[in-house]
């Protein structure tokens, strides 16, 4: 993978790499990392198929299960891991998330049921 950007710093550091400012304002970069370096979330579904629709959405978004709830879980994390959103207590297939006072952007969302996470997707809000 390859990683471009600029720095106004004296250096940058990449694994054993170091590379050193040019003198001019901002120094430009092309980096190749290592392929092992997480890039991403998996969405991984354990029980079966869990659907968002509309996807991204504005106001309000429907999660469809494949399987009956009992008591379960939804947490909704943003970019920074910091959890913005939790509905307790769900029961059945559907789920109805209404965007509140959420920003716009990419979140990730966590379904649980007893202390065991059934799926994880991305979800994005748009105005």
């Amino acid at each position: 993978m390859y990683v471009t950007g600029e720095f106004g710093s004296p250096f940058i550091t990449f694994d054993s790499t170091t590379l050193t400012d040019a003198g001019i304002l901002y120094d430009i970069f092309i980096a190749k990392i290592s392929t092992t370096v997480a890039t991403g979330i998996e969405e991984t579904n354990f029980i079966g198929e869990i659907t968002v629709f509309p996807n991204p959405f504005s106001s309000q978004a429907i999660l469809q299960t494949g399987n009956l709830l009992h008591n379960a879980t939804l947490t909704m994390d943003n970019v920074f891991g910091q959890t913005v959103k939790q509905l307790e207590n769900i029961s059945g297939q559907k789920i109805f998330l209404s965007r509140d006072n959420l920003l716009s952007g990419l979140y990730f969302i966590r379904l649980t049921e007893d202390n065991k996470t059934i799926a994880t997707k991305k979800l994005v809000i748009t105005d």
